[in-house]
This record gives C-alpha cells, sequence and structure tokens, in this order.
C-alpha cells in the first residue's frame, strides 16, 4: 500500500474513533460534522474527501468494526456461535466467549457507544455478519 492510501485510511480511521468516542458524549443526532472534525483534529474538507455526511461515517465505521471483529476472531480459528450443550441449555464456551470478551475490553469506546445507541446500529441476528 502506498503512503498516500495508509494516510487517507488512517485519517478514516481517527474520524471513526471520534465518532465513537463523541457518541459516548452525546446523541448521533445532536453530532454534526464540525464535532467530529475538532474532535478528530481534522479539517472539514478531509471529513467531505472521505464521507458525504455523518451517515456516512457511521455506517463506514460500524462496518469497519464488524470486519475487523470477523477478521481477529477467523485468526484465532473462533467459531463466535459455537455453543456447548448442557441439560437442554446452551452455553457459549470459554473457548469463544473469551476471546470475544477481550476484543469488547480492547475496543472498549466502541463498545459504549454502541449500547447507548442501539438505535443507529441494525444488527438484528450476529449470524447475518458472520
Amino acid at each position: 500500500m502506498n503512503n498516500g492510501k495508509t494516510k487517507f485510511k488512517n485519517t478514516a480511521y481517527l474520524m471513526q474513533e471520534a465518532l465513537f468516542n463523541l457518541l459516548n458524549k452525546k446523541d448521533f443526532s445532536e453530532i454534526n460534522v464540525v464535532d467530529v472534525c475538532k474532535e478528530a483534529g481534522v479539517n472539514r474538507s478531509t471529513f467531505y474527501d472521505h464521507y458525504q455526511n455523518t451517515f456516512d461515517l457511521l455506517k463506514e465505521a460500524v462496518n469497519n468494526s464488524i470486519d475487523t471483529f470477523v477478521k481477529e476472531l477467523g485468526e484465532l480459528s473462533i467459531n463466535p456461535t459455537a455453543t456447548i450443550q448442557n441439560d437442554g441449555d446452551i452455553f457459549v464456551s470459554p473457548k469463544y466467549l473469551l476471546p470475544y470478551l477481550e476484543y469488547v475490553k480492547k475496543n472498549k469506546v466502541m463498545y459504549k457507544a454502541f449500547n447507548s445507541n442501539v438505535h443507529l446500529f441494525p444488527i438484528n441476528d450476529f449470524d447475518e455478519i458472520l
């Protein structure tokens, strides 16, 4: 990857992180482009080089988060939907649960934003993203 593409991706990542940080402080409907730019330390023109609006930023941030989650679990050869049965109850085994919890811990800002703004993240069935 050339230096320009790397810088472009890094800037997008900064804006996505800025959005998650802002979502921990206020509702998505209250966040505007200026807020994201200030939090990320980028100019408005840079924002618009990447996104049309904050909804586009949110969509990409969520998609990248899901992709990263699935990739990291895949690297561990883990199927996050695998379960074990015990007297009719279904449990997720530690083999699958612990890496997931580590991922959540590592990405706590994002997860806090997800949990505070569930209405913005239309994931109904975890199996759909795998």
